[in-house]
């Protein structure tokens, strides 16, 4: 298959740009082989697939308040998990179309194993695909990966690669993460001067650990 192209519903392969050039036109909304309908576009997939996520999120969330945000799931109804199944297949396809954020979200659906089964690959994959268009949540993510060796090869330098896209950003816990590997010297040059300024740069948010770090590193360097 070229790189341009996809395979749509029906079986046919069309050319990727062309397929969204008759969904844009509203010409034609079907193969252009078969005229079998075409799937929704990345957008309608998104806002389809994430929001029946977020209800069932919402839902898990209220019956456990205060639990950590990393704490995996519990077993789901059989409404919520054919819901969930639903979810997962549109914010792939989403994904697989390019839309960033659905990349980012099925990273997270992996990564936590909500709704699906945990897969570290298949979550790096996704966090890798959303960062390189710019996520910075993905770019973060994509840096603790690297850092943990989950999905990947253990890798301090391109962690720190990933972090700092992400802290350019303003993403809190990308700057919080840099200023640790340049606190420790992990796969940068260590600098308690620059690991300040990050810190800083986090605990402006409200970053608690940041603003642990920051007091702590301030009084090292006094």
């Amino acid at each position: 298959m070229h790189l341009t192209s996809r395979q749509l519903p029906c079986g046919h392969k069309y050319c990727k740009s062309c397929v969204e050039e008759l969904r844009k036109k509203g010409v034609d909304q079907s193969c252009p082989l078969c005229r079998k309908p075409l799937p929704p576009g990345p957008e309608m997939l998104f806002d389809l697939g994430s929001g029946m996520y977020m209800k069932i999120k919402g839902a898990i969330d209220r019956s456990r308040p205060g639990v950590d945000y990393g704490t995996p799931w519990p077993a789901l109804s059989t409404n919520q998990q054919r819901e969930m199944n639903q979810a997962v297949a549109m914010l792939r396809e989403a994904a697989d179309q390019g839309h960033a954020e659905a990349q980012g979200y099925c990273a997270e659906l992996y990564n936590f194993g909500r709704g699906a089964t945990t897969d570290d690959g298949l979550a790096f994959l996704y966090y890798e695909k959303s960062a390189k268009q710019g996520w910075a949540v993905s770019q973060y993510n994509l840096g603790c990966c690297y850092r943990d060796g989950r999905g990947c090869n253990q890798n301090h330098e391109r962690a720190v690669e990933w972090f700092e896209k992400a802290a350019l950003q303003g993403q809190a816990d990308a700057q919080l993460s840099l200023g640790f590997a340049y606190s420790l010297g992990q796969g940068i040059p260590q600098n308690h001067e620059r690991a300040v300024e990050l810190y800083a740069q986090s605990a402006a948010t409200g970053n608690s650990i940041a603003q642990n770090n920051l007091a702590v590193s301030r009084s090292r360097l006094m």
